[in-house]
């Protein structure tokens, strides 16, 4: 962690293919006066306001984007401050749990600087969704003890950040935790018979979530008409759901992290899915609150993580595949990994707990731990012996030249062997004040200390794999960069299957997506969302659709013809990239229209923003303009400032009818519900900021 923290290299993988660009988008959006509805450089153009991964109505990203602009230090800065924010939701919910503040800052650390963070580095929604869970967890505890306006507005405010800066499967599940959690509360209200108490609470739940959805609306406006026009609207199939498991094999990084991330093929998952670390003491503490008395709630966090446990192994065990088939919302989305973040919090809490009771001295835990620590030792010692007896060692190599970097050719055993001893080490100290504890004055700052050390040098180690990329700096990114194009340039005249992410433009980590910095309207984009216009095309017809994209961004057609006849026209590889086609029906009216071809008649861009393409029509007879960005729902055309219907050509993309003359065709891209919608969002949040200020945000 620490290179990211000086700033010496950049993040790395989706990070800077993906995350990076958008903000960087969305921030010159901003600065543009305009809001971050359409990005018409990937894919063609999509829906960057409803695509639940891009954080456009994120109030961070907003932040960031608006008063600096994103460049690959704002990226950083960004992503180390939800690190920070997600270790003080941990305290926070900690305090809720009425824990004392050491036992807060441990599990903090612990969350903060876990598997989850360091292996899903590169996924920045779900950094951003792991950093609310807590603090949400925490505003419902909070508003559960004390009921009151002020706390369902700050639970409203939580979930309005995870909102729009989350990844869905997260919110969903966080949905089921919070409605378990809801239910025990209500039986001990009936058991005590509290109704009094019970209905002022759930009065005020309503409250705050009235005060989400109103808050929220621009992202449910946004997302409204979204189902219908993707590939994925429906879900996705089992295959795709149990892919990106927590392996069994990947329970190793419960003690050994370091080794969680080499020869992948050993673990069937992905690098950035195989790590759930939170810590050695954290561990030993979790494994004795296994063995105490714990409250209700306690238990119930302790058996949610366990089912989030089992349900993130993927196919190794039923429960995930149980979920796809039986619980709404389960079969929307891929990664069982995901579910990591649910039992490491939960796992903490439980271990927190423990920690806690020792420390008040209600428990005598010394025996217990003394056992739990000499299974951990012997776990490691097996995994070291294991180790030093293969073949290939060279440990003093390994330390010297690939210890602190990404290699591909270091051993898993190396790794096994140099993060075990140092387990080991950690162990010992751990032991020493763990069993001195009465006899040390400064025993508690020493283990806190120590805590600390063994996630930050887990980090350390595994960062080069999944956090930065060591070969590069940021200094030389940033000088990069300065090269991009500002504002919004008019895309040149040549043909948009010029525009790709082709070897000229990639630099060191920059490599997908790059049309966005350089301001190239492209077909190509790294991005899960496609509409399903353009989907149809790129799959089901490559040859007509690569024909099309020797057009520039607007042309003008020289023939209509029935989508009916496509298929003789692919039959006789009979393409001509100034024909479009069109629905049965949409093609009945438009062969009344004695569309005229001249070698005079012109088109150019005289404007262009991501929200809005002026254009230049010189035209001797009627014509068909297109546009090649996809249809969807927002799209707006003026002729000479007269609105006209938009017709949707080749499946999904926008083409208006122009008459003969000399005009002026505007395009434009303006949801007039997710404006209501914004507006309604930016007064529901000053409304609910203006109430909390007076009574202090605690």
């Amino acid at each position: 962690m620490l290179p990211l923290v000086l700033l010496r290299h950049p993040l790395k993988y989706d990070m800077i293919d993906q995350a990076y660009p958008w903000r960087y988008l969305i921030g010159e959006c901003l600065q543009d006066g305009i809001l971050p509805l359409w990005n018409p450089y990937q894919l063609l153009g999509s829906p960057i306001h409803a695509d639940p991964q891009s954080s456009a109505w994120y109030p961070v990203t907003w932040f960031f984007g608006y008063l600096f602009g994103y460049d690959i230090y704002v990226i950083s800065f960004d992503f180390l401050l939800h690190i920070f924010l997600a270790g003080m939701g941990m305290f926070y919910l900690a305090k809720q749990l009425k824990y004392r503040d050491e036992t807060a800052f441990i599990m903090g650390v612990s969350y903060m600087l876990s598997g989850f963070f360091i292996g899903n580095a590169q996924h920045f929604m779900w950094i951003i969704s792991g950093t609310w869970i807590p603090f949400i967890t925490g505003a419902f505890l909070s508003l559960k003890n004390v009921p009151s306006i002020s706390g369902a507005v700050k639970l409203g405010l939580a979930f309005f950040m995870i909102m729009t800066g989350g990844y869905p499967a997260f919110i969903f599940l966080l949905l089921y935790l919070l409605t378990a959690i809801f239910i025990l509360f209500m039986i001990d209200y009936i058991r005590k018979k509290e109704y009094r108490a019970l209905f002022r609470f759930t009065k005020y739940l309503g409250i705050s979530g009235v005060f989400t959805i109103i808050s929220g609306m621009v992202v449910l406006i946004s997302v409204y008409h979204l189902q219908d026009a993707i590939t994925r609207g429906t879900g996705v199939t089992l295959r795709q759901a149990l892919f990106g498991a927590f392996t069994p094999k990947s329970f190793v990084s419960f003690i050994l992290p370091f080794a969680s991330i080499r020869d992948m093929d050993f673990y069937g998952t992905d690098l950035s899915m195989s790590n759930a670390y939170f810590g050695l003491l954290t561990l030993i503490f979790f494994v004795a609150g296994l063995m105490i008395r714990r409250t209700k709630l306690v238990n119930l966090f302790l058996a949610w993580g366990l089912f989030c446990l089992a349900a993130s192994v993927g196919s190794a065990l039923p429960v995930r595949e149980f979920l796809y088939d039986y619980v709404p919302f389960m079969n929307l989305f891929r990664f069982p990994a995901l579910f990591r973040i649910f039992f490491i919090l939960s796992f903490i809490i439980v271990a927190g707990f423990a920690f806690d009771e020792w420390r008040k001295g209600s428990l005598n835990l010394a025996g217990r731990l003394r056992i739990i620590k000499l299974a951990v030792a012997g776990l490691l010692l097996g995994f070291v012996v294991y180790a030093l007896f293969q073949k290939g060692l060279n440990m003093m190599y390994f330390i010297k030249y690939q210890l602190l970097i990404f290699s591909e050719k270091s051993l898993i055993i190396q790794h096994i062997l140099f993060q075990g001893t140092v387990q080991l080490i950690f162990l010992t100290f751990f032991f020493i004040l763990l069993t001195k504890w009465q006899f040390k004055k400064y025993a508690l700052a020493g283990l806190i200390f120590i805590a600390g050390a063994d996630m930050i040098i887990a980090t350390r180690l595994n960062g080069p794999y999944t956090l930065y990329s060591h070969l590069f700096k940021s200094r030389e990114v940033y000088a990069h960069a300065s090269q991009f194009p500002e504002g919004f340039p008019v895309p040149g005249p040549g043909p948009v299957i010029d525009n790709r992410d082709s070897r000229k433009l990639v630099y060191q980590t920059f490599w997908r997506n790059l049309n966005i910095f350089h301001k190239q309207v492209s077909f190509e984009g790294y991005n899960p969302l496609h509409l399903k216009g353009f989907e149809e095309m790129a799959d089901n017809h490559p040859k007509l659709f690569e024909t099309i994209l020797q057009n520039p961004l607007v042309y003008l057609a020289d023939r209509v013809s029935p989508l009916d006849s496509l298929f003789f026209h692919e039959q006789e590889e009979n393409f001509i990239k100034k024909r479009v086609y069109f629905d049965e029906d949409e093609y009945q009216s438009l062969r009344q229209v004695n569309f005229t071809s001249n070698s005079d008649d012109t088109v150019y861009i005289t404007a262009f923003s991501p929200v809005l393409v002026n254009t230049k029509c010189i035209n001797k007879g009627e014509v068909l303009l297109n546009l090649l960005q996809n249809n969807y729902y927002g799209w707006k055309a003026s002729v000479d400032g007269q609105p006209v219907e938009i017709i949707t050509g080749n499946m999904g993309f926008i083409a208006v009818r122009v008459p003969a003359g000399e005009h002026e065709v505007a395009f434009s891209y303006d949801s007039v519900g997710v404006r209501i919608g914004f507006w309604v969002t930016l007064l529901a949040l000053v409304a609910g900021l203006i109430f909390l200020y007076p009574k202090g945000v605690h």
